[in-house]
């Protein structure tokens, strides 16, 4: 991937000339554009959720509800990341892989909380994702233009994954001149950031192009700095999650006691062969808490991005455009130490006791550094990204237009474990008999040489890659009572493969607490044809009708409609709108495979009446279905004339999704709650086990959500120079039903915290003021999180999460000669995050999501605390 990132280095810059030197020779002459306008306000354009051009004044009063992020309010927010600037949205919900947490170099979008696999995000209406939901992280915010959110269901439109909505990020296409910005911010939690942007570009009749380049870089925050950065939550009303595999080792003896040796007598390095040495093991004071190896709560980044986008005319009907993004980003996380049961033979030199000992060891003492340092396992991922799109448009006429797209996205995923442990290295060095033989009595104490064998390192390499084309036709049928009669009708195809190459060790499960990695090779084919119509039939009545048939090669078929209305009720003051759509998910690739794996699992047998040991044969299924979904929404645009400069948009939804894929439990096939066979005989699952449990991924789980989503915008102009906005957005939420098929039939989770789906507050609201005079803008933001309820948590009461309110403060200061005139295209902003430094609440239940036992719910409370950041950008 390094050559290709260098080739894409080289290939841009020879597009930036050429580009350049042909936008210059075609301006000459031309009087100058605007700085860096994007499009006019009476200009179409074409807005997620539909293939039809339509102007921006009719984007939210539209068929189906859309949100928009504009360019401004992104540099007003600080944040520089995707996912961080949509996430005060009050539509976005629940877990997701993410920049603020442990995303492992991804960051995912998550609506309605529901899973980031049922949010569809696109680059100008494209895909840049495979077999999973896409990575917004390698979108830089100096290259958007603006965020489009669709909160409805849109597979009618664009396929599969559009569930829950569709997030389409808009690039900026050109630019006029050079340009730049620097940005540093730090928090009250040892969060700091800065980021380095920059761009040329160019703009003439005939084309333009921008080429841009931003770097970011993080460091990371470790979860002891917060004040539930514990594996022992047993003081804040949760469950001690400490461990008792810990270094030095908890060592069990023949007699059944366990010791341990004393550390106020023999620190990091040391060892004793003497069994006073040794004291009882106690829980309370020996277990080991993972927070303390260093765990990050928000891991370090870097990410390096390169965009090149360009249009060009090829003739007075004809035009052309490219889009290039190139990313790489590195991310450094620390998980948990491994651990292991050691069993030591009685001859081994470091054995004090004399007689066979089993260690409960933790490998702490040799990671990234001394052997005393005691920090967790490292993980280093990078990620090398790779997205282009080339179209080109012909326009027959001013009502018809011909379209056609080819689409190129890859993603390298590479990870590095450093610090991997080899299960048979470590019984070759505890049997070893000199003094290269491991030592696990000791207080972190073994060297290179006894670590020989035994520290072995690992990784494990993914690639996706995604070639799509897309031919389309749009244009005008006749003339309507309300207006054209517009069309779009088109095909696709589309090929996925993904790709995964671990380390031969991890293939094959010998390394220790590192789990089985299995090679695979997997692809599909998809085809697709579709068709939309905007009818206004009348004056003020307007009709959408959109369907897709897609298919996969290996799964099948899916037909999705869509049909859509609004109603002008009172000319320029309120619209009414409907809509009724399908939706699917197709199975990932890796779910469709034959591969299996069996273990031994105790089940409780009904028909037996007794626990038995079973053979469990649980993978993949290759005959899985799509997952599908019905959406419903209703609601109301009223813009009164009483009050202008005031529009309120109300739109109620409803999703139900069936024939979720699910992973049963062997106990929940054999109990009769799950798809699944059961084989009972002599000896069926081998190994003497009488009983065999085959629980394959299926469908079959359902969910039902409904809630309502509001907004209010108010404008209005003081003096000459003033404009004060005021901005309202909220998301009631009604029911989250879930039946999982494990028995417990649908059970309502709004309002609640789920393991699996995150915190889902009924309440989440944002609002503020933001008020524009003359070189000056300054925008105040007040977010609520609300309250909802922590469930029985192994016996323990539910109890309440209380709701939180963060206060979010921006100033922007126009330096250019439109403003103070110090600096040309100069503007500097200056803001705060979280201004009153609200800590995030305690979530035990989240401690059972994440893996370390991390008691804070990141989709919807900050954990980083207040953060200040300032930027200084520049335009010639």
């Amino acid at each position: 991937m390094r050559r290709t990132m260098l080739q894409v280095l080289a290939a841009s810059t020879i597009l930036t000339v050429g580009w350049a030197a042909s936008a210059h020779a075609q301006a000459v002459g031309a009087a100058p554009a605007p700085a860096d306008a994007a499009h006019t306000a009476d200009e179409e354009i074409v807005v997620v959720g539909s293939s039809l051009r339509v102007t921006e004044a009719k984007i939210a009063r539209g068929t189906t509800p859309v949100q928009i992020v504009s360019a401004e309010e992104m540099q007003l927010s600080g944040q520089k990341a995707v996912a961080d600037l949509v996430r005060p949205q009050p539509v976005f919900s629940g877990t997701s892989a993410s920049a603020e947490g442990q995303g492992l170099g991804r960051s995912t979008l998550n609506l309605r909380g529901v899973g980031d696999q049922y949010t569809l995000s696109l680059v100008n209406g494209r895909r840049f994702a495979v077999n999973g939901a896409a990575n917004v992280g390698i979108i830089p915010e100096s290259a958007i233009e603006r965020i489009e959110v669709l909160t409805s269901g849109a597979s009618a439109i664009y396929g599969s994954d559009a569930v829950t909505g569709v997030v389409n990020i808009v690039l900026r296409k050109d630019a006029d001149g050079v340009g730049g910005s620097v940005r540093y911010g730090e928090g009250t939690a040892r969060l700091a950031e800065r980021q380095v942007s920059a761009y040329i570009g160019s703009r003439g009749d005939n084309g333009g192009f921008i080429l841009s380049v931003d770097h970011f870089e993080r460091k990371g925050l470790r979860g002891k700095e917060l004040p539930t950065g514990t594996n022992n939550l047993a003081r804040f009303g949760g469950i001690d999650f400490r461990s008792d595999a810990t270094n030095p080792g908890r060592i069990i003896l023949p007699n059944g006691d366990n010791v341990i040796l004393n550390t106020d007598l023999f620190g990091p390095g040391t060892f004793s062969n003497n069994p006073a040495s040794y004291r009882p093991f106690v829980y309370d004071r020996d277990a080991h808490d993972r927070w303390d190896g260093g765990i990050y709560a928000i891991s370090p980044t870097k990410r390096t991005s390169l965009m090149f986008s360009g249009h060009r005319d090829l003739g007075p009907d004809t035009k052309l455009s490219l889009d290039v993004i190139a990313n790489r980003t590195k991310d450094r996380y620390l998980t948990g130490s491994s651990v292991a049961l050691i069993d030591v033979p009685a001859n081994n030199p470091y054995n004090p006791f004399g007689v066979p000992a089993s260690v409960a060891y933790r490998f702490s003492d040799y990671a990234d550094g001394p052997y005393n340092r005691g920090i967790g396992a490292i993980q280093a991922y990078r990620i090398d990204t790779l997205s282009s799109a080339l179209t080109l448009e012909h326009s027959f006429s001013d009502k018809l237009r011909l379209s056609a797209t080819a689409n190129y996205f890859r993603e390298e995923s590479h990870l590095r474990i450093p610090n991997a442990y080899s299960a048979a290295g470590l019984a070759a060095a505890i049997a070893r008999t000199g003094p290269d033989a491991f030592n696990a009595f000791c207080n972190r104490c073994n060297n290179d040489a006894q670590f020989q064998g035994v520290l072995v390192g690992t990784y494990n390499d993914q690639t996706s890659e995604l070639i799509d084309f897309d031919t389309r036709l749009t244009g005008s049928l006749m003339e309507l009572g309300g207006g054209d009669l517009a069309f779009a009708v088109g095909a696709g195809y589309r090929h996925e493969s993904y790709e995964v190459r671990p380390d031969q060790q991890l293939a094959q499960g010998l390394l220790i607490d590192q789990g089985l990695v299995s090679a695979q090779s997997l692809s599909r084919k998809v085809t697709s044809v579709f068709a939309e119509l905007r009818a206004p039939v009348l004056e003020g009545l307007e009709l959408q009708a959109a369907a897709r048939y897609e298919h996969y090669s290996d799964f099948g078929g899916t037909f999705n409609p869509l049909v859509a209305a609004k109603w002008e009720a009172v000319p320029d003051q309120l619209i009414v709108r409907a809509s009724y759509s399908t939706s699917f998910r197709a199975p990932f690739l890796q779910d469709l495979t034959s591969e299996r794996t069996s273990s031994q699992v105790p089940v409780f047998d009904p028909v037996r009446n007794a626990t038995v040991n079973a053979a469990a044969i649980t993978g993949g299924n290759p005959n899985l279905d799509s997952e599908d979904a019905k959406t419903f929404s209703a609601g109301v645009v009223m813009t009164p004339e009483f009050a202008r400069g005031l529009q309120v948009t109300i739109d109620w939804f409803r999703l139900k999704q069936n024939n979720l894929v699910i992973a049963p439990s062997p106990q929940s096939v054999i109990a009769g709650l799950a798809p699944g066979t059961v084989t009972r005989g002599p000896n069926v699952g081998g190994a003497g086990r009488d009983t065999l449990i085959e629980a394959l991924k299926t469908n079959g789980a359902n969910r039902t959500i409904s809630g309502i989503d509001f907004a209010a915008t108010y404008r209005t102009e003081f003096s000459d120079k003033g404009v004060l906005t005021l901005d309202l957005a909220g998301t009631r939420l009604l029911d989250f039903k879930v039946d999982m098929r494990d028995g417990s039939g649908l059970v309502e989770q709004a309002g609640s915290y789920s393991p699996l789906f995150g915190g889902l507050p009924k309440w989440k609201l944002v609002a503020g003021p933001t008020v524009k005079y003359g070189w000056f803008t300054t925008n105040l933001k007040v977010r609520h999180a609300g309250g909802y309820t922590d469930p029985d948590f192994f016996g323990i009461p539910p109890r309440k999460v209380g709701s939180v309110n963060y206060i979010d403060i921006a100033a922007r200061i126009d330096l250019g000669d439109d403003g103070l005139a110090l600096i040309p295209g100069g503007e500097f902003t200056i803001g705060a995050t979280n201004l009153t430094n609200k800590l995030p609440p305690f979530v035990r239940s989240a401690s059972l999501f994440f893996g370390d036992g991390a008691a804070w719910d990141r989709g919807n409370f900050d954990i980083s605390g207040r953060f200040v950041y300032a930027s200084l950008g520049v335009r010639f």
